[in-house]
């Protein structure tokens, strides 16, 4: 068998085994013989297999979290409309007056978004639309606040009215 000193290069041919320890006669470095290395290469492909099979399944779990997270997080707040009614101002302007509920559907405090109200005609084309504040900045867990908003603007072929998160 050929045999080369990883440290100083010195050839040897030597009848040893393949796996024994041997020493350089130049400069002292021991070192094993090359041999048969299957059974480390075994253990690093499971390994790496191991560890491939472990970031799939973190990977899932962490997927699956964040979509039910997600799921929670995107309609954290409901609104409910409950009355819809022309007033008239001091000027004797006709005007719609919007109120309702908004509720935190949630189990954790959240700020609540500017509301949107919005006009439409019988086939649901937008007439109007107007922003206006929330009663209140947040709402915690299973809160609920009352608004009530007079859209400026009036129009008689409004027929449906909406209340929406901006």
């Amino acid at each position: 068998m050929k045999l080369t000193c990883p440290f100083c290069k010195t050839e040897y041919a030597a009848d040893v085994a393949p796996g024994a320890a041997v020493a350089c006669a130049c400069c002292g470095h021991a070192w094993r013989t090359g041999g048969k290395r299957r059974v480390p290469v075994l253990w690093l492909m499971t390994l790496a297999c191991f560890v491939l099979a472990l970031s799939v399944f973190a990977g899932v779990v962490f997927v699956r979290n964040n979509e039910a997270a997600a799921k929670q997080q995107e309609q954290p707040l409901a609104i409910q409309v409950s009355n819809v009614r022309t007033v008239a101002d001091a000027d004797g302007q006709e005007h719609f007056m919007v109120s309702g509920t908004i509720r935190n559907q949630s189990a954790a405090i959240h700020g609540v978004p500017d509301l949107v109200v919005s006009l439409r005609d019988a086939d649901g084309n937008v007439i109007i639309t107007q922003k206006f504040l929330p009663p209140v900045p947040l709402l915690d867990a299973g809160e609920t606040a009352e608004f009530a908003h007079t859209v400026a603007e009036f129009s008689a072929d409004a027929k449906k009215v909406g209340v929406e998160f901006k």
